[in-house]
């Protein structure tokens, strides 16, 4: 006979006989794991998981960026996400260098890494 609901029902064979089981999805649980000395000391019942939260960054399509083109002339300010569709395209070199929009171009810092913390590479389990 048909379940009557989404969730799927199996039946298992086991010592004790038939019985119905119903599969659910895993929930994935995320948790951060320390070896910081502090925490030797402490009762292991008393040790609890910290769980990993996204930390709130800058829009990329609002954290505005200058560079200096090949010519030498300051551009910008641009906002980050047109920085990474040019890097996509292969405008840039990898010493390619960028500053945010209020610091001065001492403070430039690699394109690579700033798209990389903006926009990290693999897979996202969040």
């Amino acid at each position: 006979m048909p379940a009557k609901s989404n969730e799927v029902t199996i039946k298992a064979n086991n010592s004790q006989g038939p019985s119905d089981k119903q599969v659910r999805p895993a929930q994935i649980q995320i948790i951060e794991l320390s070896d910081d000395d502090d925490e030797e000391n402490e009762k292991p019942s008393t040790i609890k998981p910290s769980f990993i939260k996204p930390v709130p960054v800058e829009n990329p399509h609002s954290s505005m960026w200058h560079y200096i083109d090949p010519q030498g002339h300051v551009q910008g300010p641009f906002p980050l996400i047109s920085l990474k569709c040019w890097n996509d395209s292969r405008y840039f070199s990898p010493d390619f260098k960028v500053w945010k929009a209020g610091q001065s171009q001492d403070q430039s810092v690699l394109l690579v890494d700033i798209l990389s913390k903006f926009f990290p590479v693999g897979p996202s389990f969040l």
